[in-house]
């Protein structure tokens, strides 16, 4: 089952309005119009964000793709789910505990620091929509950020019993400590 909260890049609690929004953004970002040297391959991500949008802009459709979804992981146990092309967000979801033996663990490390250099990158060199970063922020400190729309948005969230207010760049040099620790 196709997981359209992670092709529009959002999580599963987020509100009505939001989902409009990163459709709308990620639909101006990366429609085929404005990329005539690599019109297929934007008009196959069109067609996702389109039909992601079909079932979660709706809130009948939304309300029985989740019970369908919630029904379907219950059933399936928990994998490394594929990260979606055009999202730069990590795949934060911890691989199955088995036995690794030494060279397998290594090969995880190194993926991952290749993963998290490539994150780095795009974050220092400011290759990321609004929606990646703040979903990036959301998964990788396990917080539910809230925006406040205005000339420039600001963002919150809850940490220690504390509302904490952060512009883009803090959040943005959040994520870069963190990744660099």
């Amino acid at each position: 089952m196709k997981d359209h909260y992670q092709v529009l890049g959002l999580l599963r609690e987020v509100d009505e309005v939001v989902i409009k929004a990163a459709y709308k953004a990620l639909a101006q970002k990366y429609h085929p119009d404005k990329h005539p040297a690599d019109k297929a391959e934007h008009n196959r991500i069109m067609s996702e964000l389109n039909e992601a949008y079909a079932v979660l802009g709706f809130k009948h459709r939304r309300k029985e793709y989740d019970l369908k979804w919630s029904k379907a992981s219950a059933k399936s146990k928990p994998t490394k789910t594929k990260q979606h092309p055009h999202h730069s967000t990590p795949d934060t979801s911890e691989p199955p505990k088995s036995e690794h033996n030494e060279a397998e663990h290594k090969t995880d490390t190194k993926e991952r620091k290749t993963e998290f250099d490539h994150i780095l990158k795009k974050l220092r060199e400011n290759q990321m929509d609004e929606y990646q970063l703040i979903n990036l922020f959301e998964n990788t400190f396990s917080l539910k950020v809230e925006i406040s729309s205005g000339y420039i948005n600001n963002y919150s969230y809850m940490k220690d019993d504390k509302r904490h207010i952060v512009n883009f760049e803090k959040i943005k040099l959040e994520l870069i400590n963190h990744l660099t620790r």
